[in-house]
């Protein structure tokens, strides 16, 4: 079994092969005949939210078992640690033998970073010169890269709990990408100023608020993966067009629309899966969602390809 260090992980998913890698993923999501997918699983370790994750995955073409073990301790932000930590294992589908081990955070980071610039090409291509990212952890590091990277925004906004983790996030990135202009700021003006918007917190209450949008913008909501955690306002979703990388689990898992429908509302226009054509925007003020759960799906195909070995979809 080979272990795949981070340096040689990062190395071979680089930002335009992880977008390739990305849309791979999305399609391969909308054939579910060519995995089984069990249930997530998170069990509770302490009283301060931690938890013991469990994602597993059986792909029948090529024949691959995906395992990944991810825990989430919230607490580990005061003490300059990452969140969420772990591995991910590859084994070979046919005899069971394990192929290749790496680490989760990183992992999931890149995918996770690369699916929503597949996202955001899908759907809104046209909006890419202004994009803001809320949150400063881990995941918000790698979207800056990633979006920065790709997009070449001219301008781009960082914004967080505090303007000092805004500002530390900008440091951190900003020789990585000379050529984009950044700002640290508030929410709130990160959000009237950008027109591709994506959040990455660990967050339970709404981050953005529907006030805020007042043209045609595009929302990637990556942080909140339960129905107990909402990082948009409801109201966003509320006759909008919603693209997910999980249909299934969109109806009983995100939060927003759980509280939009319980307020009576309709709710979105349209829940499209990312491997369906977008939806064209029918005027200037409309808004789009790309609602992130992260699937078992997208971290086989990345992890494959780190350890030498390719899915493919037709």
């Amino acid at each position: 079994m080979r272990v795949i260090g981070n340096a040689e992980l990062v190395q071979t998913l680089t930002a335009p092969i992880a977008l390739e890698l990305a849309a791979i993923a999305a399609k391969l999501g909308g054939c579910a005949g060519r995995y089984f997918r069990p249930e997530r699983q998170f069990h509770p370790v302490n009283p301060h939210g931690a938890k013991f994750g469990v994602m597993p995955l059986v792909l029948h073409d090529p024949a691959l078992l995906g395992l990944k073990i991810i825990n989430i301790f919230p607490a580990n932000a005061a003490v300059g640690k990452p969140t969420h930590v772990g591995v991910y294992q590859l084994y070979s589908g046919e005899t069971g033998e394990p192929f290749a081990m790496m680490d989760a955070n990183l992992l999931t980071g890149i995918r996770t970073a690369a699916m929503t610039a597949y996202a955001t090409h899908h759907i809104a291509p046209e909006l890419t010169d202004q994009i803001a990212i809320i949150g400063t952890g881990d995941q918000a590091a790698w979207h800056v890269r990633t979006l920065g990277a790709l997009f070449h925004p001219k301008e781009l906004f960082v914004a967080g709990r505090s303007l000092a983790a805004a500002r530390r996030l900008v440091d951190l990135v900003a020789d990585e990408l000379p050529d984009v202009q950044f700002h640290a700021c508030s929410t709130e003006e990160a959000v009237k100023r950008a027109s591709v918007i994506c959040t990455v917190t660990s967050s339970a209450e709404p981050v953005v608020d529907r006030a805020w949008l007042s043209h045609r913008t595009h929302i990637n909501a990556i942080g909140a993966h339960s129905a107990d955690c909402a990082e948009l306002d409801p109201e966003i979703f509320e006759g909008a067009d919603c693209h997910t990388d999980d249909p299934d689990t969109f109806p009983t898992h995100c939060a927003e629309y759980l509280r939009l429908r319980a307020s009576g509302k309709s709710g979105p226009k349209r829940i499209l899966g990312i491997w369906e054509p977008r939806a064209s925007p029918s005027h200037a003020t409309e808004i789009t969602v790309y609602k992130s759960f992260g699937t078992a799906v997208q971290d086989i195909v990345f992890a494959a390809y780190a350890a030498g070995l390719r899915v493919t979809v037709e």
